[in-house]
């Protein structure tokens, strides 16, 4: 007997988290569809890459590239860039510009 009881809780359980698992996607297809996409923001604005651009251009090293960029947290703490949040822009740079080519 308690050997049913427990298949119809665990039943029930799957179809809540079946549930869950749909609400969760219809959520995020709303909230994407409104513009709103999940994760943190961008730390190098399209701003900051154009400069970036430029002194990676001029043979300038990420190190000091990264020092010169700063931007403000939202507790408005003002910080610089780090050389991975800039390498991580350069590749997708550079990748979104060889799929173009």
């Amino acid at each position: 007997m308690g050997q049913i009881f427990f298949a119809v809780l665990a039943g029930f359980a799957q179809i809540e988290r079946e549930m869950m698992i749909e609400r969760t996607r219809d959520g995020l297809t709303l909230a994407a569809a409104e513009g709103r996409h999940g994760g943190r923001p961008a730390v190098i604005s399209k701003d900051m890459m154009r400069v970036a651009l430029g002194r990676r251009a001029d043979g300038e090293s990420v190190s000091s590239i990264a020092k010169g960029l700063t931007y403000k947290t939202a507790s408005g703490e003002e910080r610089t860039v780090s050389r991975r949040a800039l390498y991580n822009a350069f590749k997708a740079h550079d990748a979104e510009r060889a799929s173009i080519a």
